[in-house]
């Protein structure tokens, strides 16, 4: 055997080049993670470098390799042998950029009522035409707040949307432990006829008439209701789903959130709208022993600002 060859397969043997798979995800979370970029290295020599497949698994090339690094903006770098490597890659947030996390710029005496936390994409829910499910935000700070907007966020929006938002008054019946169903009550404002223009997307501002709403302790359930969807030359269009305007969901710390269920069997909907979040966490407490992930109790990320 000639000397090159074999030391070509003693270097082979020695460090296996047979591919690897990954997908990285959220350690948070759990979603998919996109555009991490990766790094392999030989003896503390990089050997390749490349970027994770689009919502996908990533395939490591056929190099011989030792350990491999992974980083992101926003994310921590990480580091593996390669023996550690498995098929999910747990990144971990080391900051939270603009897009993640709801900023605001808090005057003096303005109050902000609602929960600021990371958005969760694949929970995000298209506005509806129906009383399909609404939050419910309670002014907690013991005087009574005039609101003067109301802040929302939306995905990428594709079509140009009709839409008004309404405030009920919240009525709610417990239906045992655990379990709370509810419906919009009397209407205590609606916004006139508004409207989303596509590429808008993230935050979206809607002031609210001077004196319209005027909040004490009691809560208020807020509900969006879809009135059309428009094409360029504002003829009426029915998008397909994939194209519906949505509203996003973020992490929730409370039990504000209510919807509609669907029966299994039948698929018919329910009449009243469950506070599904005290659902979740009621029975992974009570068949689980235990607390649902994080990414499972959302909410519709809503804030109203009011002021004294």
């Amino acid at each position: 055997m000639h000397k090159p060859l074999l030391l070509f397969l003693l270097c082979f043997a020695s460090f296996p080049s047979f591919s690897q798979t990954f997908i990285p995800l959220d350690e948070e979370t759990l979603e998919f993670v996109d555009d991490v970029n990766y790094q392999l290295y030989l003896k503390k020599e990089k050997v390749f470098s490349g970027t994770c497949n689009n919502n996908n698994v990533t395939i490591m090339p056929e190099v011989a390799f030792d350990s491999v690094s992974f980083s992101k903006v926003s994310y921590k770098t990480l580091g593996l042998w390669r023996g550690e490597i498995e098929d999910k890659v747990l990144l971990t947030k080391s900051y939270l950029t603009l897009d993640e996390v709801v900023i605001t710029s808090e005057k003096k005496k303005q109050f902000v009522i609602g929960e600021k936390n990371r958005f969760i994409r694949r929970q995000s829910r298209s506005i509806v035409k129906d009383l399909d499910y609404g939050i419910v935000l309670a002014n907690n700070y013991g005087k009574d707040l005039e609101i003067q907007k109301l802040v929302f966020y939306v995905e990428k929006v594709k079509y140009k949307t009709a839409y008004k938002i309404r405030f009920h008054q919240f009525r709610e019946d417990l239906l045992g432990i655990g379990r709370s169903i509810a419906d919009a009550g009397p209407l205590r404002y609606a916004t006139e006829t508004l409207y989303l223009n596509p590429k808008q997307k993230n935050a979206i501002e809607v002031p609210l008439e001077r004196d319209a709403l005027v909040l004490d302790g009691k809560p208020v359930f807020i509900v969006f209701e879809l009135l059309g969807y428009y094409d360029e030359n504002d003829n009426p269009v029915q998008p397909a789903n994939t194209e519906l305007t949505k509203i996003k969901f973020e992490i929730s710390d409370t039990a504000n959130y209510y919807c509609r269920t669907v029966d299994y069997e039948t698929r018919i909907p329910s009449k009243g709208l469950f506070n599904i979040n005290a659902m979740i966490n009621y029975d992974f407490a009570h068949m689980f022993f235990t607390t649902p992930a994080k990414n499972d109790i959302v909410t519709p990320a809503v804030l109203l600002y009011g002021s004294e």
